[in-house]
């Protein structure tokens, strides 16, 4: 068994490694011995760190959205007005969307196959991240900055729309990725009736949100 000096690096690459082969072959089709396999250690040894395969897509789904929610969150705190907050909650989706494809293709597509408190849990780290979004543009509405008839419909339509740039973004692309997400900023106002000025989503920022090192894996692959 490896020594707890080695086991963050460890664990990065059994999480590294189980993205790969999930993004590729799908949960079901992924065995531990898979991923054993290709980390070179044990089979066994796996156990030591995560109890089950579902456990192991959990801490997958869990870093993702953990990194996710915390860049939205420190993005929207810059700033105070409905649009402006709404605008770097589009930016930074799709931008973190974007830069970590593979997280958020396996985190949008194997949800299913989480059961029981795995489920519970990444469940309620969904719905809080939504209520995000459901709040900016319910605050909208009620200050007039936005037209919609249901905050709910127009969050589910917002983040589906927002969250495909992971399926099809290629870093060798004609548009930068911080050009798409300026562009899918421009098309969620326009959506919602505002008045987008003619500096578009640059001019609603001031200045491109940053967005800190990843806090998993890095899925920036082609």
């Amino acid at each position: 068994m490896e020594s707890s000096n080695q086991r963050p690096s460890t664990l990065e690459r059994l999480e590294e490694v189980a993205l790969e082969l999930f993004t590729k072959r799908g949960f079901h089709a992924t065995s531990m011995r898979n991923v054993a396999d290709k980390v070179q250690v044990r089979p066994a040894s796996l156990y030591h760190w995560f109890p089950s395969k579902q456990a192991l897509l959990q801490s997958i789904m869990r870093r993702f959205l953990e990194g996710l929610t915390r860049e939205v969150t420190r993005a929207i705190d810059r700033h105070s007005s409905p649009v402006s907050r709404l605008a770097a909650a589009v930016w930074v989706h799709v931008v973190y969307h974007g830069t970590h494809r593979r997280a958020a293709f396996v985190s949008d597509t194997e949800v299913r196959a989480l059961e029981g408190e795995d489920a519970e849990t990444i469940m309620r780290m969904r719905d809080s991240y939504e209520e995000i979004f459901r709040q900016i543009i319910a605050d909208g509405i009620e200050s007039g900055d936005f037209e919609v008839r249901d905050e709910r419909v127009a969050t589910y339509a917002i983040l589906l729309q927002c969250t495909g740039v992971a399926l099809w973004f290629r870093p060798d692309g004609p548009l930068t990725l911080p050009e798409i997400a300026e562009m899918h900023v421009e098309i969620v106002l326009n959506s919602l009736r505002v008045d987008v000025p003619v500096g578009g989503a640059a001019q609603i920022l001031g200045e491109r949100p940053e967005i800190g090192a990843p806090p998993e894996l890095e899925v920036n692959r082609t």
